[in-house]
């Protein structure tokens, strides 16, 4: 992947689009290219500690910029759990 679209995310950055009360599972490895599937991931837990996978791929690093395209990717991952939530009667 080129400089341009690079997917390394700081800490700071990470921190700063997660869900409040939301963390990295691992700040050691704070996540990782996955060359095959042309995609950033983390693990993220959310504040009932139930395990969340961040994506963002290379397609919306290219089409929307490196920060809002994790941004949209961490909104996507709160409305998911805030569906389940609601469907689990919260």
């Amino acid at each position: 992947m080129s400089d341009a679209l690079s997917p390394d995310y700081t800490l700071r950055e990470l921190r700063s689009y997660l869900p409040g009360g939301w963390n990295l599972v691992d700040e050691a490895e704070p996540g990782s290219w996955d060359e095959k599937k042309s995609l950033w991931r983390t693990a993220v837990r959310d504040t009932t500690d139930l395990e969340w996978e961040l994506r963002v791929s290379s397609d919306e690093i290219r089409e929307q910029g490196r920060l809002e395209a994790l941004r949209e990717a961490a909104h996507r991952l709160h409305q998911r759990d805030q569906i389940r939530f609601k469907f689990l009667g919260g």
